[in-house]
Protein backbone atom coordinates (compact mmCIF):
# COMPACT_ATOMS: atom_id res chain seq x y z
CA UNK A 1 0.00 0.00 0.00
CA UNK A 2 1.33 2.99 -1.42
CA UNK A 3 1.50 6.15 1.49
CA UNK A 4 0.21 9.82 0.46
CA UNK A 5 2.38 11.81 -2.02
CA UNK A 6 4.00 14.72 0.08
CA UNK A 7 5.84 17.56 -1.55
CA UNK A 8 7.18 21.21 -1.39
CA UNK A 9 5.16 23.88 -2.54
CA UNK A 10 6.17 27.51 -1.00
CA UNK A 11 3.13 28.65 -1.93
CA UNK A 12 0.38 26.92 -0.97
CA UNK A 13 -2.73 28.75 -1.72
CA UNK A 14 -5.87 29.26 -0.37
CA UNK A 15 -8.60 27.05 -0.55
CA UNK A 16 -7.81 25.87 -4.55
CA UNK A 17 -4.53 24.77 -6.08
CA UNK A 18 -3.46 24.12 -9.59
CA UNK A 19 0.06 22.27 -10.19
CA UNK A 20 2.19 21.88 -13.01
CA UNK A 21 5.52 22.07 -13.98
CA UNK A 22 8.05 19.60 -11.74
CA UNK A 23 5.06 19.09 -9.52
CA UNK A 24 2.59 18.01 -11.89
CA UNK A 25 5.18 15.82 -13.27
CA UNK A 26 5.87 13.91 -10.32
CA UNK A 27 1.94 14.18 -9.11
CA UNK A 28 0.86 13.70 -12.43
CA UNK A 29 2.60 11.39 -14.44
CA UNK A 30 5.11 9.83 -11.87
CA UNK A 31 2.45 9.00 -9.26
CA UNK A 32 -0.37 8.69 -11.47
CA UNK A 33 -3.08 11.00 -9.47
CA UNK A 34 -6.39 11.29 -10.51
CA UNK A 35 -9.32 12.53 -9.66
CA UNK A 36 -10.46 11.79 -6.20
CA UNK A 37 -6.49 10.93 -5.20
CA UNK A 38 -5.07 12.62 -2.75
CA UNK A 39 -1.48 14.60 -1.76
CA UNK A 40 -0.36 16.80 1.18
CA UNK A 41 1.90 19.85 0.02
CA UNK A 42 3.44 21.70 2.91
CA UNK A 43 6.04 24.98 2.96
CA UNK A 44 8.46 24.29 6.42
CA UNK A 45 6.52 27.07 8.71
CA UNK A 46 4.73 23.98 10.45
CA UNK A 47 1.48 23.57 8.22
CA UNK A 48 0.71 20.75 6.29
CA UNK A 49 -2.09 21.14 3.56
CA UNK A 50 -4.05 17.59 2.23
CA UNK A 51 -5.73 18.02 -1.44
CA UNK A 52 -7.64 16.27 -3.40
CA UNK A 53 -7.18 16.23 -7.04
CA UNK A 54 -10.33 17.35 -9.02
CA UNK A 55 -9.22 17.27 -12.56
CA UNK A 56 -5.98 16.29 -14.49
CA UNK A 57 -5.64 17.79 -17.60
CA UNK A 58 -2.83 16.95 -19.04
CA UNK A 59 -0.15 19.63 -18.33
CA UNK A 60 -1.53 20.50 -14.91
CA UNK A 61 -3.67 19.29 -12.12
CA UNK A 62 -6.50 20.88 -10.32
CA UNK A 63 -7.32 20.23 -6.31
CA UNK A 64 -9.30 21.04 -3.81
CA UNK A 65 -8.47 21.61 -0.36
CA UNK A 66 -9.61 18.44 2.05
CA UNK A 67 -7.71 19.91 5.53
CA UNK A 68 -4.71 21.68 7.10
CA UNK A 69 -3.13 20.74 10.15
CA UNK A 70 -0.53 21.44 12.28
CA UNK A 71 2.89 19.09 11.70
CA UNK A 72 5.85 19.43 13.70
CA UNK A 73 8.96 17.19 13.93
CA UNK A 74 10.12 15.86 17.68
CA UNK A 75 12.84 18.16 19.53
CA UNK A 76 16.30 17.44 19.23
CA UNK A 77 19.58 18.34 18.74
CA UNK A 78 19.76 21.18 16.52
CA UNK A 79 22.78 20.18 13.83
CA UNK A 80 24.79 21.65 11.21
CA UNK A 81 26.76 19.95 8.70
CA UNK A 82 29.70 21.39 7.58
CA UNK A 83 31.12 19.36 4.78
CA UNK A 84 33.80 19.98 1.85
CA UNK A 85 32.52 19.11 -1.37
CA UNK A 86 33.10 16.29 -3.01
CA UNK A 87 33.45 14.13 -6.36
CA UNK A 88 30.84 12.78 -8.54
CA UNK A 89 26.67 12.94 -7.04
CA UNK A 90 28.64 11.87 -3.54
CA UNK A 91 27.78 15.81 -2.12
CA UNK A 92 24.40 15.22 -3.38
CA UNK A 93 23.86 11.66 -1.30
CA UNK A 94 25.18 13.52 1.85
CA UNK A 95 22.37 16.42 1.17
CA UNK A 96 19.60 13.56 1.02
CA UNK A 97 20.97 11.44 3.93
CA UNK A 98 22.09 14.33 6.12
CA UNK A 99 18.20 15.66 4.98
CA UNK A 100 16.34 12.59 6.04
CA UNK A 101 18.44 11.41 9.39
CA UNK A 102 17.47 15.60 10.79
CA UNK A 103 20.47 17.42 9.79
CA UNK A 104 18.84 21.44 9.69
CA UNK A 105 21.65 23.13 7.63
CA UNK A 106 24.57 22.11 5.61
CA UNK A 107 27.30 24.10 5.01
CA UNK A 108 30.16 23.15 2.22
CA UNK A 109 33.13 24.68 2.39
CA UNK A 110 36.49 24.46 1.07
CA UNK A 111 40.01 23.48 2.76
CA UNK A 112 43.18 22.87 1.51
CA UNK A 113 42.44 19.03 0.09
CA UNK A 114 39.57 19.74 -0.95
CA UNK A 115 39.55 18.50 -4.88
CA UNK A 116 35.74 20.07 -5.78
CA UNK A 117 36.59 23.96 -5.58
CA UNK A 118 33.42 25.57 -6.15
CA UNK A 119 33.02 29.21 -6.73
CA UNK A 120 30.92 32.24 -8.30
CA UNK A 121 27.93 30.89 -10.75
CA UNK A 122 29.58 26.84 -10.44
CA UNK A 123 29.04 27.44 -6.41
CA UNK A 124 25.80 28.98 -6.77
CA UNK A 125 24.19 26.74 -9.32
CA UNK A 126 25.34 23.83 -6.95
CA UNK A 127 24.03 25.50 -3.84
CA UNK A 128 20.86 25.91 -5.97
CA UNK A 129 20.49 22.02 -6.51
CA UNK A 130 21.21 20.87 -3.05
CA UNK A 131 18.64 23.34 -1.67
CA UNK A 132 16.19 21.38 -4.28
CA UNK A 133 17.64 18.24 -2.68
CA UNK A 134 16.78 19.72 0.70
CA UNK A 135 12.78 20.35 -0.30
CA UNK A 136 13.03 16.59 -2.20
CA UNK A 137 13.79 14.41 1.09
CA UNK A 138 12.25 17.01 3.42
CA UNK A 139 8.70 15.55 1.75
CA UNK A 140 8.92 11.94 1.62
CA UNK A 141 11.22 12.16 4.96
CA UNK A 142 8.22 13.27 6.50
CA UNK A 143 9.70 16.35 7.91
CA UNK A 144 8.17 19.47 9.35
CA UNK A 145 11.07 22.26 8.20
CA UNK A 146 13.42 22.24 5.43
CA UNK A 147 17.20 22.50 5.69
CA UNK A 148 18.86 25.12 4.31
CA UNK A 149 22.11 25.04 2.36
CA UNK A 150 24.55 27.70 2.95
CA UNK A 151 26.76 29.61 0.20
CA UNK A 152 30.39 28.00 0.41
CA UNK A 153 32.53 29.65 2.28
CA UNK A 154 36.27 28.97 3.34
CA UNK A 155 37.42 26.91 5.90
CA UNK A 156 38.62 30.18 7.95
CA UNK A 157 35.13 31.11 7.73
CA UNK A 158 33.69 28.21 9.28
CA UNK A 159 36.16 28.15 12.10
CA UNK A 160 35.03 31.96 13.51
CA UNK A 161 31.10 31.29 12.96
CA UNK A 162 28.89 32.37 15.96
CA UNK A 163 26.01 30.39 17.37
CA UNK A 164 27.06 27.06 18.36
CA UNK A 165 26.93 25.74 22.01
CA UNK A 166 29.30 22.67 20.30
CA UNK A 167 31.29 22.02 17.70
CA UNK A 168 32.93 18.80 16.73
CA UNK A 169 35.70 18.02 13.56
CA UNK A 170 35.83 14.70 12.95
CA UNK A 171 39.63 13.66 12.36
CA UNK A 172 40.64 10.56 10.53
CA UNK A 173 43.90 9.90 12.51
CA UNK A 174 41.41 10.36 15.74
CA UNK A 175 41.15 6.46 15.47
CA UNK A 176 40.29 5.38 19.04
CA UNK A 177 39.04 7.59 21.40
CA UNK A 178 38.34 10.98 20.92
CA UNK A 179 36.22 13.25 22.55
CA UNK A 180 32.95 12.26 24.73
CA UNK A 181 29.73 12.83 22.75
CA UNK A 182 27.54 14.45 25.69
CA UNK A 183 24.52 16.83 24.10
CA UNK A 184 21.75 17.77 25.76
CA UNK A 185 18.65 17.95 23.59
CA UNK A 186 17.75 21.42 21.97
CA UNK A 187 21.88 22.44 21.46
CA UNK A 188 23.25 24.03 18.47
CA UNK A 189 25.71 22.15 17.03
CA UNK A 190 28.45 22.58 14.27
CA UNK A 191 30.05 18.95 12.68
CA UNK A 192 33.20 19.30 10.19
CA UNK A 193 33.53 16.62 8.03
CA UNK A 194 36.74 16.44 5.79
CA UNK A 195 37.09 16.27 1.56
CA UNK A 196 38.40 12.87 0.00
CA UNK A 197 42.21 13.95 1.29
CA UNK A 198 41.00 14.30 4.90
CA UNK A 199 42.08 17.67 6.70
CA UNK A 200 45.13 18.99 7.12
CA UNK A 201 47.40 18.52 10.20
CA UNK A 202 47.31 22.54 10.40
CA UNK A 203 43.69 22.62 10.50
CA UNK A 204 42.55 20.26 13.23
CA UNK A 205 45.58 22.62 14.99
CA UNK A 206 43.18 25.58 13.69
CA UNK A 207 39.91 24.43 14.73
CA UNK A 208 41.32 23.13 18.60
CA UNK A 209 42.30 26.63 18.77
CA UNK A 210 38.80 27.56 17.32
CA UNK A 211 37.00 25.75 20.15
CA UNK A 212 36.50 22.71 18.52
CA UNK A 213 36.36 18.91 19.99
CA UNK A 214 38.36 16.46 17.63
CA UNK A 215 36.29 13.42 17.69
CA UNK A 216 36.80 10.08 16.30
CA UNK A 217 34.93 8.10 13.84
CA UNK A 218 36.18 4.93 15.25
CA UNK A 219 39.05 2.06 14.36
CA UNK A 220 38.80 2.15 10.67
CA UNK A 221 39.45 4.94 7.74
CA UNK A 222 35.83 5.79 6.01
CA UNK A 223 35.17 7.44 2.53
CA UNK A 224 34.48 11.19 3.16
CA UNK A 225 30.75 10.07 2.35
CA UNK A 226 30.71 7.55 4.85
CA UNK A 227 32.34 10.01 7.40
CA UNK A 228 29.97 12.26 7.33
CA UNK A 229 26.97 9.67 7.12
CA UNK A 230 28.39 8.13 10.92
CA UNK A 231 29.16 11.66 12.03
CA UNK A 232 25.39 12.73 11.52
CA UNK A 233 24.31 9.13 13.25
CA UNK A 234 26.65 9.97 15.96
CA UNK A 235 25.60 13.85 16.87
CA UNK A 236 21.97 13.14 16.21
CA UNK A 237 21.30 10.37 18.58
CA UNK A 238 23.16 11.41 21.61
CA UNK A 239 20.64 13.46 22.85
CA UNK A 240 18.66 9.96 23.81
CA UNK A 241 22.27 8.80 25.62
CA UNK A 242 24.31 11.66 26.48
Amino acid sequence: MSTTPRIFIAEQGGDALELGGDAFRHLGLSRRLRAGDEFITFDGSGIDKRWRVVAVDGVKLISELVKEYPFSNPPGVDMTLAFSPLKGGKSDDIIALGTQMGVNRFIPFICTRTVVKLSGKRAAERVSRWNDICRRNSGFSLRSNVPKVEDVLDYAEILNMPGFGVKYIFYEEQRVGGTGFHIAEGASVLALVGPEGGFDPAEIEAAKAAGFRVASLGAFVLKAEVAAAKAISLILNMDKYG
